[in-house]
């Protein structure tokens, strides 16, 4: 039983993770915050689910993954065996992609639920524009039963756009609360919350351009450079923050667009919005515990689901006072031929952080000019016959370059 229970715990940590990541890794992710990812995620999986049999699993789901974040791993197998077996008795009205998985073993079972690719959209799904835009029942359906109701549209979204992140359907769930809070006190209700259909195209519109972007960045660049590009970006918007801090950003920003940027279009959207959110949670994790930027904390506090935008919409900082020019930022000696290239590559885009740091107006070409003049002093001095003589004798002239684009 010991090992069936080790063997459960074991393949817990990929059930869902897109989903319960953030409780995982920090336990006091509100109960509140959690239901709704899973009811997108699971729409998203299994699109001709009827919504009172996605309920009971959401409900059974929560109180499983409390019991096992919480270490009770008995009663977290005995939740999933359960679970599992519901699903496979309930097959047939869940998802046409569960048989492969209802005939293997308990564990294997369990897991391959998990893992399931989502279900064929259905043909025969009702007007999603008629059920929440164009009736005019709208705000009664909203004040009889307003968080069922706001759960059938998260739903009927979620089972329409399975190549939306959970974060970005969250996002128009909340647009249309919004909506409905304000239209549903005005003389004319179904005018006013006529222009969902719009708002909606637009959040998913400006979601699928940024992601195009990026990854057009990144296939044009790749992923080191994909990384200087957004370290250049990020710290302007997040001057305060450590070097460190900093490159850990970008190297996560770069993993995330090497894993999703190969995708078809149809999967890089959510893959990307999906783990950025990770990303952006993480750094309000860290920024939690040493707050450096009142910028950051709100963005961190102010709504769970705006977090990404908040952070890909915010400016440059000109709060923030510059660093005053020491020419230690900028000397290397003989050792910087002797690291690993990954630090080397560290190494240069320390030097970038720090001139943004230094001048946080820099422009992209000034950056660029004192970044290709440190890799050719390197690069030189590294093939040099007396490297550390060549760092002590051109190491001045790359202060000097970093200093005139300071000055420029």
């Amino acid at each position: 039983m010991c090992q069936l229970i080790q063997e459960f715990h074991s393949s817990l940590k990929n059930d869902f993770q897109e989903i319960f990541v953030e409780v995982l890794n920090a336990n006091n992710l509100p109960l509140v915050n959690f239901l709704p990812r899973l009811v997108a995620r699971l729409s998203q999986k299994f699109p001709k689910i009827e919504f009172g049999e996605l309920h009971k699993i959401v409900e059974d789901l929560t109180k499983g993954y409390k019991e096992c974040c919480h270490g009770d791993l008995l009663e977290c197998a005995d939740d999933r065996v359960a679970l599992s077996e519901y699903v496979c008795k309930h097959k047939d009205t869940i998802s046409s992609k569960l048989g492969k998985c209802c005939d293997k073993p308990v564990i294997q079972k369990s897991q391959c639920i998990a893992d399931l690719e989502n279900d064929d959209i259905p043909a025969d799904l009702p007007n999603f524009l008629a059920e929440y835009v164009e009736t005019k029942d709208a705000c009664k359906n909203y004040q009889e039963a307003n968080e069922v109701y706001l759960a059938h549209y998260l739903y009927d979204s979620g089972r329409r756009h399975p190549e939306l992140a959970v974060t970005t359907l969250l996002r128009l769930a909340k647009d249309y609360e919004h909506t409905l809070e304000k239209c549903c006190a005005t003389a004319d209700p179904p005018a006013c919350y006529a222009k969902v259909a719009d708002d909606r195209k637009a959040i998913i519109e400006e979601t699928n351009h940024l992601v195009k972007s990026n990854c057009d960045i990144f296939e044009k660049l790749g992923e080191y450079g994909f990384e200087n590009t957004v370290l250049a970006s990020y710290t302007k918007k997040l001057l305060p923050l450590s070097t460190p801090t900093l490159l850990g950003l970008a190297h996560q920003f770069g993993k995330v667009a090497s894993k999703c940027c190969k995708l078809s279009d149809q999967e890089k959207v959510a893959c990307a919005e999906g783990y950025g959110a990770i990303v952006f949670d993480n750094l309000c994790r860290l920024h939690e515990k040493t707050p450096v930027s009142d910028r950051i904390t709100k963005c961190c506090t102010d709504s769970l689901v705006g977090r990404t935008r908040c952070f890909t919409a915010v400016g440059d900082d000109d709060t923030y006072v510059p660093k005053a020019f020491s020419a230690d930022t900028f000397t290397f000696h003989a050792d910087l031929c002797t690291l690993p290239e990954e630090e080397k590559q560290n190494k240069k885009q320390s030097v970038l952080v720090e001139l943004v740091k230094h001048k946080p107006h820099i422009s992209d070409e000034q950056l660029k000019g004192v970044i290709t003049d440190f890799t050719a002093f390197v690069d030189k001095c590294c093939k040099a016959p007396n490297q550390e003589a060549c760092f002590a004798e051109d190491g001045p002239k790359l202060v000097a370059s970093a200093q005139a684009a300071l000055n420029a």
